[in-house]
């Protein structure tokens, strides 16, 4: 069983082979040069802007269920709280600043605080940090982050696909970076069973990654063989499954495999509905045909996700870092691994990531210096860039990634290229319906084209409101 399974492997190997050799395929770009707790360091040199807060407090605002991602904190690992000490003594330094929270108890006390900031001007906070969906985004309240020329949005210590879904008529209120924690242990990445893999196959599973022949169909004839009835009397929860994924994972795959439902046009920076385009619509054939599959367990979160994997219930799971987090939580001697979402075929050039949301950072028009509070903001990044991410990664993978340089390089795969979808980022004010695309498939529900051709004009009437409420202009789409 093990050689029939390579030889059906080696299929798509050769396949992807002959793709690399005719062009089609790219080598995938790194972020930076590698994952330690010494820091990551930007290909191309990059001068940071500095300037002298004169010792004075740098206040940033946030909600106080943030605090761990700003100060030692008790639930984070030694490492990352390390690295946010580091990270906070050298924003200090740089700046001659005292880096200094202000918290929230919570989103109401949040909004609060932000209102009566924009009506007192008193110049209390230098920047806030907060979600979308939690942050005020009434209009006059911001600095347009695209016009500030400290703020180098695009390096790579800020999410520049985030932001651009974030950009809508030239405006960017709030950017997303690596001084939030939360936009990496959102991203999207498989979480896999080694042992269990290397009882399975002969071969290093990595090749398939850096040769391009990572693939849907790979991870299918993979995830079948690992597949095991116990008892004979068909797959329940006290069986092995090849796969076990959740809703993040499934939306996550969707978009690995080049979805798009409401993408930014490109000459006027608006998002259309492009649900029905013929590639969405065979993507969601794929996905329903693999929610068909027994060799797959849907799991309700990441929580359950990790539940599946540490009692060696699957051999891939598909969600998120945070998932990877928790396993590494719960001490598992599993010896496990990090792998990106496959390619939809052979022919993808490039392996892409999503996340499933994040924290941005924005600064607000009473700040007593918008020079200085850009130079902050772009700072906290760098800096977060250089200290955090690589010590949140390591922890993450439980201190293996030393000894596992593979998996340090799935990390720079993933975080490489994330595509955030207009459509996903706001999901909740366009009516739920981009998450409902898996939630389908999940359900066993082949009603794709007929659903979404029922929605398109409520949805385009949600999107002209958003809009609207955004740039407080009048209504763009047509």
């Amino acid at each position: 069983m093990k050689k029939f399974l390579l030889l059906l492997l080696s299929v798509i190997f050769v396949f992807s082979a002959f793709a690399g050799c005719s062009g089609k395929n790219e080598e995938i770009p790194s972020s930076d040069q590698g994952n330690n707790t010494e820091g990551s360091v930007l290909e191309t040199p990059y001068e940071l802007p500095l300037t002298d807060f004169e010792g004075e407090q740098a206040v940033i605002l946030a909600l106080g269920g943030k605090i761990w991602q700003f100060e030692d904190y008790a639930s984070n690992a030694a490492t990352v709280n390390d690295a946010i000490v580091k990270r906070n003594g050298k924003v200090n330094e740089a700046l001659n600043c005292e880096l200094t929270m202000s918290y929230a108890a919570h989103a109401d006390e949040f909004t609060t605080k932000v209102t009566q900031e924009a009506l007192t001007q008193s110049g209390a906070y230098d920047m806030i940090f907060c979600e979308k969906g939690q942050k005020p985004t009434t209009y006059g309240y911001y600095y347009n982050l695209l016009e500030m020329p400290e703020v180098a949005l695009d390096q790579p210590f800020f999410a520049q696909g985030y932001n651009d879904v974030l950009t809508i008529n030239n405006t960017l209120y709030g950017a997303v970076g690596y001084g939030s924690i939360n936009y990496l242990e959102r991203t999207t990445a498989i979480t896999f069973n080694k042992d269990m893999y290397n009882s399975l196959f002969e071969g290093n599973v990595y090749d398939y990654v850096d040769n391009m022949s990572w693939t849907l169909e790979t991870m299918k004839i993979m995830a079948e063989q690992a597949a095991h009835d116990v008892n004979g009397d068909g797959m329940d929860a006290s069986d092995r499954y090849g796969i076990a994924i959740s809703s993040t994972g499934g939306i996550g795959l969707l978009f690995s495999m080049g979805a798009k439902y409401m993408p930014i046009n490109e000459e006027d920076g608006v998002p259309y509905f492009n649900f029905l385009d013929q590639n969405n619509v065979d993507l969601f054939g794929d996905m329903y045909t693999l929610m068909n599959q027994e060799y797959v367990n849907y799991t309700a979160d990441y929580l359950k996700t990790r539940d599946s994997f540490v009692a060696e219930k699957c051999l891939f799971a598909l969600n998120a870092f945070s998932a990877t987090k928790v396993i590494r939580l719960t001490n598992t001697p599993i010896n496990y691994g990090i792998l990106p979402y496959p390619l939809a075929d052979t022919n993808q050039k490039e392996y892409i990531s999503t996340c499933e949301g994040s924290e941005d950072f924005a600064i607000m028009l009473s700040a007593k210096s918008r020079e200085k509070a850009a130079i902050l903001l772009n700072a906290f990044n760098y800096y977060s860039y250089e200290q955090v991410k690589p010590a949140y990664f390591e922890s993450a993978m439980k201190g293996q990634m030393a000894e596992a340089p593979d998996d340090a390089r799935m990390i720079d795969v993933i975080m490489s290229n994330v595509y955030l979808d207009f459509g996903y980022v706001y999901n909740v004010e366009l009516g739920g319906y981009c998450a409902h695309v898996f939630n389908m498939a999940r359900d066993h529900k082949n009603e794709y084209a007929s659903f979404y051709e029922g929605k398109e004009d409520e949805m385009l009437k949600r999107l002209n409101t958003l809009l609207d409420s955004y740039t407080n202009s009048q209504s763009v789409v047509g």
